[in-house]
């Protein structure tokens, strides 16, 4: 009788009035942000006035970009205490460093601009390193990882939006030594690329936004792994055969018939589904018979999405 006295909104009405996608809202319940609720003989999930509410709440909090975590302690605090205003002093910190350290790379830009248009007709090279104390006040900038684009991380992988300061990464993935040409933008790979794009894709299905992944070759590993680590612990990992192509089963087949392909046996890292290594010969055999053909690069990335979905709480 309760929930029947009630204002409710179906799932489809939110997502639209709030602008969060279905997606987002079905996250929000897995970890435990809102409830949902079941409207006596009616099959749709129906949100109460205090679960739009609290949404209302999250919406705001996370366009003062609070992270997930902190959202969910401050929400489910019955009133205002001490550590929800030291939630949003520290984020007031971290925002005031921002707001200096982009002033100062303002202003220089600014100057440099002055000083080049002055020396457009003088053929002399460029170099930042002739006033010593533009190159010292440069040096002093430490952005935080919301607005630091890219540095290099090891000898020959780049870290994707990372920061300078961090002790512990929130994605971290080492490669094997035989992965590393599947990988690297400098040997023809676009798998920093198809990164963006996955952070891309999370942000729009789950709301979580992936400030930066570190990208690392590890010579101690097995050439053929990787390992990643959320938060600074290993959390999953996985083998690649980089010179074949993995192939699963179609829904409507038996798996026996897996059994009777050429190739090398596996399990598909995401789902521990079984599965097979095939030379590129064989691909257009197993597409024919009904087969799931996955390049070496997107079981990676398939596995990094179902990675992120389980640990999006921790970021």
């Amino acid at each position: 009788m309760e929930l029947q006295s009630q204002k409710l909104q179906t799932v489809s009405t939110v997502s639209k009035n709030l602008g969060i996608s279905t997606r987002m809202l079905r996250y929000y319940e897995q970890i435990g942000l809102i409830e949902s609720k079941r409207k006596e003989n009616y099959s749709y999930r129906v949100y109460d006035e205090t679960a739009v509410r609290r949404l209302r709440q999250i919406v705001l909090l996370r366009k003062l970009r609070i992270p997930m975590k902190q959202i969910k302690d401050i929400l489910d605090k019955q009133e205002i205490t001490e550590a929800i205003i030291k939630v949003f002093q520290q984020n007031i910190s971290e925002l005031n460093k921002e707001i200096s350290d982009l002033s100062i790379i303002r202003d220089l830009l600014c100057g440099f601009v002055k000083m080049l248009e002055e020396k457009t007709n003088i053929k002399v090279p460029f170099d930042l390193l002739s006033d010593e104390s533009i190159t010292n006040m440069i040096a002093s900038i430490n952005l935080t990882k919301n607005h630091i684009n890219t540095k290099e991380k090891s000898s020959i992988m780049k870290e994707i939006v990372a920061t300078e300061k961090i002790e512990i990464d929130p994605i971290e993935v080492q490669f094997g030594y035989d992965l590393l040409p599947l990988i690297d933008e400098r040997q023809g790979s676009n798998f920093p690329e198809r990164i963006r794009g996955l952070k891309r894709k999370v942000a729009s299905d789950i709301g979580v936004v992936i400030e930066y992944f570190s990208l690392i070759d590890n010579i101690r590993i097995n050439p053929k792994s990787y390992v990643v680590k959320v938060k600074g612990k290993e959390v999953a990992g996985g083998e690649i055969m980089p010179d074949r192509f993995l192939i699963m089963e179609a829904l409507d087949k038996p798996v026996s018939m897996l059994a009777d392909f050429d190739g090398i046996e596996t399990k598909e890292p995401s789902f521990g589904l079984p599965a097979k290594w095939i030379l590129p010969a064989n691909i257009e055999k197993a597409e024919k018979l009904g087969y799931c053909v996955i390049d070496p690069m997107s079981v990676i990335i398939t596995h990094l999405n179902e990675i992120i979905k389980t640990h999006a709480h921790e970021f």
